[in-house]
């Protein structure tokens, strides 16, 4: 199916006991057993419920994953994906990292015993010269929010590939309607649903899609065992912002907009405003499979 479709579909059937077309929203705290030790696939909102279900199958077949999950914002998704590595393992972030992401890996993750070390990943061999023999993550975000620096993800998944890295990439600026980072190599792609997955300004959310079925299975344990999963009334209503997403995405890739700011950055060559147009050397005019006339500072202050 298309995007379009799979955004209004996937996770969003008719209800099965009433035909409803909109799924109901289960806000209830606990489900009661059919008997000692037997449910019906819940017991206690924390650990899951419907509509969290519901929009993590829309979430992973969006973006190409095994499987996702939600939580309570974007940061509670990062800082889940951190919690994957161990003491001692060293990660590499672009240095335009969202100001949360910083202030997180900074001022909280650093005293768990990680380590973390922030380079322009939009120049691979600053990725390559900060590469460790203890590292064990690259962390990318591109665009980056706000300052639009863009990272080649195919070059970096070869990178991550040959090093045995996992490879993170935030989607949440362009959304799996322009970028799927997944079909570039990465390994694991987490989003701030807050912003263009809702798009109405009315709720948190975060999400972490995820490839390999052993990091499904550790970030759906820590999303039950710490209780950062998203809400049912939350999980409604960016269900029903997914829905909008795709008819405003199509939109606004249409447009053929003139922008007179700063263009994106690729490997430190400042763009002539319009995305994946006059990148200068060897960026090519759809990197990360991107339309080349999609204006990425449009499509941000548009959403």
């Amino acid at each position: 199916m298309g995007f379009s479709t799979d955004a209004i579909h996937v996770g969003q059937e008719p209800d099965p006991l009433t035909g409803s077309i909109v799924a109901p929203i289960y806000q209830t705290s606990t489900y009661v057993l059919e008997e000692m030790g037997k449910d019906k696939g819940y017991d206690y909102a924390r650990t899951n419920h419907p509509n969290r279900k519901a929009l993590e199958r829309t979430v992973a077949k969006l973006e190409g994953g095994h499987a996702a999950y939600v939580f309570t914002s974007g940061m509670a998704a990062i800082d889940a994906v951190f919690r994957l590595l161990r003491p001692g393992e060293h990660t590499i972030l672009s240095q335009a990292v969202y100001g949360g992401v910083f202030r997180l890996t900074t001022k909280l993750l650093v005293d768990f015993g990680l380590e973390f070390s922030y380079v322009d990943t939009s120049c691979l061999k600053n990725i390559e010269a900060a590469i460790k023999p203890n590292t064990r993550m690259i962390y990318v975000e591109t665009p980056t929010n706000p300052t639009m620096i863009v990272t080649d993800l195919a070059a970096v998944g070869q990178i991550c590939k040959g090093r045995n890295l996992t490879f993170v990439v935030d989607n949440t600026f362009l959304s799996p309607y322009l970028q799927r980072p997944i079909e570039f190599g990465a390994h694991i792609v987490v989003h701030s649903m807050t912003k263009y997955l809702n798009g109405h300004s009315d709720c948190t959310g975060g999400a972490a899609i995820l490839t390999r079925p052993e990091d499904a299975e550790k970030i759906y344990f820590i999303q039950r065992s710490a209780g950062a999963g998203l809400a049912p009334m939350d999980c409604f209503l960016v269900s029903r912002g997914v829905d909008d997403a795709c008819f405003g995405a199509a939109g606004d890739t249409e447009a053929d907009w003139d922008y007179a700011g700063a263009g994106a950055v690729v490997g430190g060559n400042r763009g002539r405003g319009r995305f994946g147009f006059g990148f200068g050397s060897g960026a090519g005019e759809n990197l990360n499979g991107i339309p080349k006339k999609t204006n990425i500072a449009s499509w941000a202050a548009a959403r």
